[in-house]
């Protein structure tokens, strides 16, 4: 269908509906928190979408939509944030953040690719991907689902996401789906790192960092957007139409359906206290610009009351219901795709091919943050190696938040269906080619025990089923206290004439994610106390961290022979994490996100603002432990002869074009992530110290030097004003080109 025949075909269906049924189409339901019965009368209201559902019976309830009136199809949605990763039987890529240190736009598009086929297999048609917020502040939560601090490179990575769902331009008719974009907008700049709480920022900043991300995934063809649940300068984002009607529709020029976060309505009312009752905060998420609500089921009967008596005018329903089905006739959910289950006769869940891009992407993912004294690679003449730590067998550690384990209820006893390859798995086949022995010290201690404070609100369903089933995620038997220790001088037996010890460190699932903010980012004490331990026996130590964001590890810094990180690296994270050890990776992975010395120092997001009266804590330094950008080698890169011109026009459209020459001046083949960044030097608002613009992944043969170029985009040169308005000042601008040093050269804007 071309585009004037799916305008005419949602017009003609909507002629034909019901006040109800155009609010049941402008529904989304959890199937998996009612039941039959329930399902079923949803069904024949004439739902518009479900989610908590896949497969066989996903299928079977798309096929009763056959037998409603009009026959309109479901939209199934699923959280997808790292592969189809509810599916245990699926490809499970590193956690978003864990993709991020990767700087590879265009295995992220492929990783996601692959996404879209495996939620197809399983009859579903939309993804609450990709995660927009960013990771400026590390004491919340969500941390892990982000791409890390940076607009810019979120946004590309954004971008390539939604090419990789949907298609590059038109949607895949095969097997694309809806990419759905959240946390619309500015979601992780909470107050203290709580989790959707208020965000106290202005229009001003709002367009300057948080929308360009947005403005990506839009110019990108995205199909949805996923309101946040936060109050943006104490307006919820819910029932903000400036947000949701003039900067994204008006300003962005999005064209799909918004949909809003779990019960974002009702929120208006219990949460936020915006509304009197479920009939206004239905009318004022309408009005604000919302398609779709969410597991909200008060909606229906006060969305309908509120039109019947006048007070919300059925136009307002009327664009919203267009919205969607606009969306599902594009699909074809209307034609083949709306039994596609049926058609599958041989599954490509975890096949062969997805497999093998996930091992070589995840290989891409370890950050090297130390290697003193060339620590690494480890020597092939090595006898014996000791792994120790709770996070070296640790499946959910290793798998993270929003997967099979933690979604859509708790259960960290669950089994991979698929390929799983731990930090031990990996060290064990290195050892094997290697010939040496390896033990490994079994973890006796807790990682974590995840208490909740106080009892969660009532009226919060979410959170209630959260509680409910955190009691049945982990074996109480097998649960330690945090007082428990483990049995240090067991571990120090264990490791006795080992050649090196590798300390597998970090958190795990209870530790991260959705209402699991941190007041404290150090290692647990049994983790800490074990790493001095191993240090005070003399052993060389080597650590690797699995977590789900940055932690306060200076001590590990200060005194690990050589230290990797990886963030949730999924299911090759064993295999990853060996190949760097062994050599047979060299590390290529940069830090999306800067690591604090102390959880005090919060935020060290590196773009910051000039003007630190005195420049710093007069107990703590300044700067972070790790910056943004930053990740080492086993190739050692000079940078020389940066080019640009020294004087553009303000007037241009044209890209700026920066060339540079990288030259890999050690011994072995290595990738430099090539990256670009300027500073605006004189502005008529303050401007941060440094802004991320450009990025290359430059693969080098020892000894060889390429002329990389890069560009800045004349309109990322622009600031916003007072007035809103994106302007391009003149005067100078530093530009800085390099790979841990940095090159800098100044031009000037005329």
């Amino acid at each position: 269908m071309n585009q004037q025949q799916i305008n005419d075909k949602a017009n003609e269906l909507l002629s034909q509906m019901s006040l109800p049924e155009k609010v049941a189409q402008i529904m989304q339901l959890s199937f998996a928190h009612m039941g039959e019965e329930e399902k079923r009368m949803w069904i024949e209201r004439g739902l518009g979408s479900a989610l908590h559902i896949m497969g066989s019976d996903a299928q079977r309830f798309q096929d009763m939509t056959l037998k409603t009136k009009h026959k309109i199809p479901l939209i199934y949605g699923i959280d997808c944030v790292r592969g189809h990763a509810l599916n245990p039987k699926a490809t499970i890529f590193p956690c978003g953040l864990g993709m991020a240190t990767s700087f590879n736009p265009e295995m992220v598009e492929k990783a996601c690719e692959i996404a879209a086929r495996e939620v197809t297999e399983d009859a579903l048609h939309m993804v609450f991907s990709p995660v927009l917020c960013l990771g400026r502040d590390t004491r919340w939560g969500r941390v892990d689902e982000t791409f890390g601090e940076d607009p810019y490179l979120s946004g590309e990575l954004a971008a390539a996401m939604v090419r990789g769902y949907q298609g590059d331009g038109e949607m895949r008719k095969a097997d694309g789906v809806i990419a759905c974009p959240k946390h619309y907008l500015a979601h992780g700049e909470s107050i203290g790192g709580r989790d959707s709480y208020d965000v106290p920022i202005t229009k001003r900043k709002v367009m300057e960092i948080f929308a360009p991300p947005f403005k990506k995934v839009v110019d990108a063809g995205c199909k949805s957007i996923m309101t946040a649940y936060h109050t943006l300068d104490g307006l919820p984002c819910t029932a903000n139409k400036w947000l949701l009607r003039d900067l994204l529709r008006d300003d962005m020029g999005f064209e799909g359906f918004v949909i809003t976060d779990w019960d974002n309505t009702g929120r208006l009312m219990w949460q936020q206290f915006y509304s009197p009752d479920m009939r206004h905060a239905a009318k004022a998420a309408i009005i604000a610009g919302n398609d779709m609500i969410m597991s909200t089921p008060g909606f229906y009967e006060g969305a309908i009351s509120m039109v019947e008596s006048g007070d919300l005018g059925v136009s307002f329903v009327d664009e919203a219901v267009l919205r969607v089905l606009k969306v599902k006739l594009e699909m074809g959910l209307f034609g083949e795709r709306r039994s596609g289950f049926h058609n599958i006769t041989k599954s490509i869940m975890a096949c062969e091919e997805h497999l093998k891009l996930n091992s070589d992407f995840t290989d891409q993912t370890v950050v090297m943050l130390e290697n003193k004294d060339n620590t690494l690679p480890l020597q092939r003449n090595i006898k014996k190696i000791a792994v120790v730590g709770p996070n070296a067998n640790s499946i959910p550690s290793q798998y993270g938040d929003w997967t099979f384990f933690t979604h859509p209820l708790p259960d960290f006893t669950k089994k991979p269906e698929s390929v799983c390859i731990t930090i031990w798995d990996g060290i064990r086949e290195l050892a094997g080619r290697y010939g040496a022995e390896v033990v490994l010290s079994e973890w006796d201690g807790p990682v974590s025990v995840y208490r909740r404070g106080d009892d969660p609100n009532p009226q919060d369903t979410q959170s209630l089923h959260r509680a409910a089933e955190d009691n049945k995620a982990v074996n109480k038997k097998d649960m330690k206290k945090q007082s428990d220790l483990p049995d240090y001088a067991k571990m120090l037996q264990t490791c006795e004439g080992a050649d090196v010890v590798i300390a597998v460190i970090g958190d795990d699932p209870t530790f991260n994610g959705e209402e699991r903010d941190r007041a404290n980012l150090d290692l647990p004490y049994s983790q800490q106390k074990m790493l001095e331990t191993l240090k005070e026996a003399g052993h060389k130590l080597i650590i690797v961290g699995v977590t789900g964001k940055p932690l306060t590890i200076k001590w590990a810094k200060d005194n690990a022979d050589a230290m990797l990180w990886t963030f949730c690296p999924g299911m090759f994270g064993g295999s990853a994490v060996a190949g760097v050890l062994s050599g047979d990776i060299n590390p290529s992975a940069r830090l999306p996100i800067s690591f604090p010395q102390h959880v005090g120092q919060v935020p060290v997001y590196y773009n910051q603002l000039p003007g630190w009266h005195g420049e710093k804590y007069i107990d703590l330094p300044k700067e972070p432990l790790y910056t943004f950008g930053y990740g080492l080698s086993y190739s050692d890169f000079e940078f020389a002869n940066l080019n640009l011109p020294e004087k553009v026009s303000a007037d241009s459209n044209e890209d700026i074009i920066v060339s540079v020459d990288v030259t890999n001046r050690s011994k072995i083949d290595g990738t430099s992530v090539v990256q670009l960044y300027f500073r605006d030097v004189i502005s008529s608002l303050s401007t941060p110290v440094k802004q991320f613009k450009d990025f290359k992944r430059v693969l080098l043969k020892a000894g060889e030097t390429k002329t990389v170029k890069l560009k800045i985009p004349m309109n990322e040169l622009a600031l916003v004003n007072h007035n809103l308005q994106r302007v391009i000042e003149k005067g100078a601008f530093v530009v800085y080109v390099g790979d841990g040093v940095y090159l800098e050269k100044e031009f000037l804007v005329c």
